[in-house]
């Protein structure tokens, strides 16, 4: 197989980004874009370079892509920690719950993170807090 500047190209980017992966698949590596970059350069057909355009909008794509992630990493913190603070609402509050399949009442004793569910904790049973039926004060 003839190495062209597209495989050439697309191998190092796959190299690249296999190793940039393994650091950190959330943070935009702006070295990472450089060495590609200046691969796309090194390679590319001098009677037919690429335009300035082309590497700003890719810029500008990269950098687009890596503040989307971070403000989805910034979301899901924000509704962990709402979620949480909803659960720590009920706390001892008298709840009723469904939990697979039969009722659970009881005095919230507890509110545990487990994964992206909050469980809040009843006597012995753990149930989430997307199954609380009703709330009620304690008197």
């Amino acid at each position: 197989m003839a190495i062209n500047s597209v495989t050439a190209v697309g191998a190092a980017a796959i190299n690249k980004t296999n190793q940039t992966q393994a650091k950190d698949s959330t943070t935009f590596d702006g070295e990472a874009f450089m060495k590609l970059l200046l691969t796309q350069l090194k390679y590319q057909d001098p009677m037919n370079p690429m335009k300035d355009q082309e590497f700003m909008a890719q810029l500008a794509q990269m950098n687009t892509l890596s503040e989307m992630k971070k403000l989805n990493t910034n979301v899901e913190a924000l509704s962990k920690a709402q979620a949480l603070s909803e659960g720590a609402a009920l706390l001892g509050k008298q709840v009723e719950a469904l939990s697979d399949g039969r009722t659970v009442q009881g005095v919230v004793d507890q509110v545990r993170l487990n994964g992206k569910d909050i469980l809040i904790g009843i006597g012995n049973s753990m149930v989430k807090l997307a199954d609380v039926q009703s709330v009620q004060e304690v008197k």
